[in-house]
């Protein structure tokens, strides 16, 4: 399955990746939906219109750094050199990268842009979360579950917040 994503950037399963182990199918999924997410919070710091936002976009990428190290650290330790497993067929992985668009996002400034970010991101969290309850639902690593687990707490924690957001910017 392949997905567009703004600038051109194409976020496909590559051939295999179905039948890949599946905790290296949702180590390397998460990872690019991470990555997805921190290309669009980075367009914040300069599109923004609220300082609370910008504040949460850039806590936000820290974190999501420190998770794709931590999934990347597991992965080698785990998996070696094995070939790359993203898999967007992944329950939640495709709803969510479909709604980012980067360039939408790009020609948008202040509140505009503020609800518009929200929007997108929403689902995309929501996908991470679908994603990691699925994983926590197998037999795999305690490691790779207490984080899955991490996952599913932070992002809800995250799209309540959003979601409080939209509701105060989108009125008049």
């Amino acid at each position: 399955m392949t997905h567009s994503v703004a600038n051109g950037r194409k976020i496909q399963s590559p051939p295999g990746a179905a039948t890949a182990p599946f905790e290296l199918q949702f180590i390397d999924t998460m990872i690019e939906l991470n990555l997805t997410a921190i290309d669009a919070e980075q367009l914040v710091a300069t599109r923004a219109q609220h300082p609370d936002l910008k504040q949460f976009a850039g806590s936000m990428i820290a974190g999501q750094q420190e998770e794709i190290a931590s999934l990347k650290q597991l992965r080698s330790s785990w998996f070696g050199d094995m070939s790359q497993a993203v898999n967007f067929d992944q329950s939640g992985a495709a709803e969510g990268v479909k709604m980012i668009d980067l360039v939408k996002l790009d020609l948008l400034k202040e509140n505009a842009f503020d609800r518009e970010f929200l929007t997108e991101m929403v689902p995309l969290d929501e996908g991470s979360i679908t994603l990691a309850k699925d994983l926590t639902g197998k037999e795999v690593h305690p490691e790779l579950k207490q984080l899955a687990e991490n996952i599913i707490r932070d992002r809800q924690a995250k799209i309540e917040q959003m979601k409080e957001w939209q509701n105060d910017w989108s009125k008049p």
